[in-house]
């Protein structure tokens, strides 16, 4: 098969895309989705890639979403909305709209 789909698993990933795909699998082992074993070999596997298609086996038996592809403006590296700055499923805003201690007040 020489369609699209076929083409995009050819193509060679980057360390940036691994990473990612390594803490998408992190995420599933947290979820007790994969048995420590699983997720070492899928680690393991995922580190070897080469290609996208390489990486998207590994995701086939867990639910969506995929790791995006690197660079995808959807998604910020931490798999943050850029938007609005909140995890994937999350139903609060994750930014602190004031990051900063409250000043000390002082008595004079």
């Amino acid at each position: 098969m020489t369609g699209p789909d076929s083409r995009s698993a050819a193509l060679r990933v980057s360390d940036a895309e691994r990473d990612e795909a390594v803490q998408h699998l992190n995420r599933h082992h947290a979820r007790g989705r994969l048995e420590v074993a699983e997720w070492n070999e899928r680690v393991e596997r995922a580190l070897r890639a080469k290609t996208r298609g390489e990486l998207d086996a590994l995701f086939t038996d867990l639910p969506h979403p995929t790791p995006p592809a690197a660079g995808d403006p959807r998604r910020q590296r931490d798999g943050r909305n850029p938007r609005d700055g909140r995890e994937p499923g999350s139903t609060r805003g994750g930014v602190d709209p004031y990051p900063y201690p409250a000043p000390a007040l002082v008595p004079f």
